[in-house]
This record gives C-alpha cells, structure tokens and sequence, in this order.
C-alpha cells in the first residue's frame, strides 16, 4: 500500500471489535449482503439447528402430517391416475418461553423441577418476544399468500413488527449492559 492512500488497515480482531460494539455481524460491518436463504445449503440450517437445539434455545416435537402422492402410472395412458396417501414424519420447532427442564432428571426431580419453576415464573423473555413476533409474522404471511393483502402491505407490517422487535431488545440490552459509575473510579 502507498503511503498517503486513503485506505485503513484493521486487524480481525478490531473488525469483531467494532462489529460487537455496534451489534452487527461481520459481513453486515463490511457491507456483504449474502443472507439469501436460497443460498444456505442443507449443512448450514441443519447446523443452526444443531446449535440451537444443542443450547436448548429451541424444542422440538414429532409432527405427523397425511400426504398424497399422485402420479400416472403409464405414460401411454394419462387418464390412469394412482394415488398413494402416507403418513410423513417432521419435527415442529417452537421457542418455549420458559426454561426448559433439563431431559435427563429422573421423574421425581422432572416434576420437582416443574413446580419450582412454575412457582419461580421462569420466563424467558427473549422467547416470549421471537414468539410474539413470529405469531404477527405468521398471520401477514398466510393473509399475503392467500391474497388477503398485497405484498406492499405484507412488507409493511413485517418491517413495521421487526423494527418493535429491534427497539424493545435494544432497550432490554441497554438496561442489561453495565454502567460506568464516575465514582467508582
């Protein structure tokens, strides 16, 4: 580099550094926009997945969902239609907004465990708000994909809900950081 060029030279470590400090990700700080989910691969949700299921920050339960499949059976002749209807098999995702009980207590600790927490209100607070958000993001989606609203208005109410979403953890991050008292010094 010549001397005199207007370019800065920063290490990784003070990219992360300025990348936490205004709570953005890396590639957000140097302005790569990769983030098309027609981009992740199988890999990358199936990691995230893991990741989240792994820190207990998502549940999951067996979903079973009757499916059809349809298909000719001959080329020659279209009007012969087979249809085959077979039970599928998925998981459903859910954010629990309170702590979840720990999966290997035996079933007396298990429903010791379920009455303190009851009693202790054991909110997780950042669940509560991914499902509040997820609850007024589902009903835009299914009225946007039933025709009920336009995309305009469906882009509206999302960013309109993601920006409250935004500013109430910003604020909670605010009350959690810790403060610098000039006394203390």
């Amino acid at each position: 580099m010549k001397k005199g060029d207007d370019a800065q030279i920063f290490t990784l470590k003070q990219v992360c550094l300025l990348a936490d400090l205004f709570e953005t990700s890396v590639d957000e700080l140097l302005g790569r926009k990769n983030n098309n989910v027609q981009n992740r691969t199988p890999e990358d949700i199936c990691s995230l997945l893991t990741t989240l299921l792994d820190a207990d920050l998502i549940q999951c339960i067996p979903h079973v969902i009757e499916q059809e499949e349809v298909w000719n059976r001959e080329e020659d002749n279209p009007a012969e239609i087979s249809h085959y209807k077979r039970n599928a098999n998925y998981y459903a995702f859910y954010f629990p907004e309170f702590i979840p009980v720990p999966k290997y207590l035996c079933f007396a600790a298990y429903q010791q465990c379920i009455e303190e927490y009851e009693e202790d209100g054991n909110f997780n607070f950042n669940n509560y708000q991914i499902n509040k958000y997820l609850n007024i993001f589902i009903e835009a989606f299914i009225n946007y994909r039933k025709g009920n609203n336009s995309k305009e208005v469906y882009e509206i109410v999302v960013k309109s809900y993601s920006d409250e979403l935004k500013k109430i953890m910003e604020k909670v991050r605010s009350y959690s950081k810790p403060k610098n008292n000039e006394s203390d010094k």
